[in-house]
């Protein structure tokens, strides 16, 4: 067996991550609260607790769904924070206020160990593609020790500095995701309006000076009206959308491309969209044109 490596939180990214780390010759030992049969199946050592791939692992990986599993996770008799110890590295994946991660980071030195704040720009179906970006920021010795572990799962990682640079890196890139999505919305339903076959659209624009990733990547969706299963849903990106506001305030930054969009995606959950994937912003937009038009038309 390779060097053992600890995850906790083993649902889509988790799996992803960890199907990767043993094909690269890892032991993985993981932790979640429901079924670790597609894990252990996958090559993995199911673990009883948290405190269990703490003990065990020097460094563990954390990708949890909410600040509320994260903190649960990391406090209590059988958590993170009591059992850490010195020299051990962990990295956190998921998002959270940065106040959160820094608060628990604050609590991993207090017993010797590490803790990076490290964020995936991407799906899981793209960690498992591993066309994701891991951005990684805090103690850089540390960052360099670990540098085998993300090679493993991740197309590319960058080390970006100070601990929290990594969750702002995060939120600038879910920024320009949301516009990005509704922008690819607009230019499809342009075309549509103006006569155009959406398979022509795609075609033309996805190898143009105006595509983006998100175009590639939605339009296709968009044009089948296929939103589910969902890569992306919105109730993924609804967090995303209070963190950049929040952090557009705190910098003085105006945001008024993502104001605009989030207004969007504010209607997409209100009209229960949650599962969709946020290709479907589509719909709303073509919703809220038609909407328009109508009411405009005189009687």
């Amino acid at each position: 067996m390779g060097e053992l490596i600890g995850l906790i939180g083993v649902g889509r990214l988790g799996q992803a991550i960890a199907e990767h780390l043993i094909a690269h010759g890892y032991d993985v030992i993981g932790y979640r609260r429901s079924s670790m049969a597609q894990f252990t199946r996958a090559g993995g050592r199911a673990a009883g607790s948290c405190a269990e791939v703490t003990q065990k692992a020097d460094v563990v990986l954390e990708c949890l769904p909410s600040v509320s599993a994260f903190e649960s996770a990391m406090q209590g008799p059988d958590g993170i924070a009591s059992r850490a110890r010195r020299g051990q590295i962990f990295l956190s994946l998921s998002t959270y206020p940065l106040s959160v991660k820094k608060r628990e980071a604050e609590r991993i030195a207090a017993q010797g160990a590490m803790l990076l704040d490290c964020e995936i720009s991407g799906t899981p179906v793209m960690v498992r593609e591993r066309s994701a970006v891991v951005f990684v920021s805090g103690d850089e010795a540390a960052a360099r020790q670990v540098n085998p572990v993300l090679d493993a799962f991740a197309g590319k990682h960058m080390y970006l500095g100070a601990f929290g640079a990594a969750s702002t890196m995060k939120l600038i890139a879910n920024h320009l995701l949301a516009i990005h999505n509704l922008a690819a919305a607009e230019a499809m339903l342009l075309g549509a309006r103006a006569g155009l076959d959406p398979q022509t659209v795609i075609e033309a624009i996805g190898p143009s000076a105006g595509s983006s990733t998100m175009f590639r990547a939605r339009a296709p969706m968009m044009a089948r009206r296929q939103y589910e299963p969902a890569p992306g849903p919105f109730s993924t990106l609804e967090k995303y959308l209070g963190l950049v506001r929040q952090l557009a305030r705190e910098s003085k930054a105006p945001i008024p491309l993502f104001d605009t969009a989030a207004a969007f995606y504010d209607k997409a959950l209100a009209q229960g969209r949650g599962e969709q994937d946020i290709a479907a912003i589509f719909d709303v937009l073509e919703q809220e044109t038609t909407f328009h038009t109508n009411r405009s038309e005189p009687s």
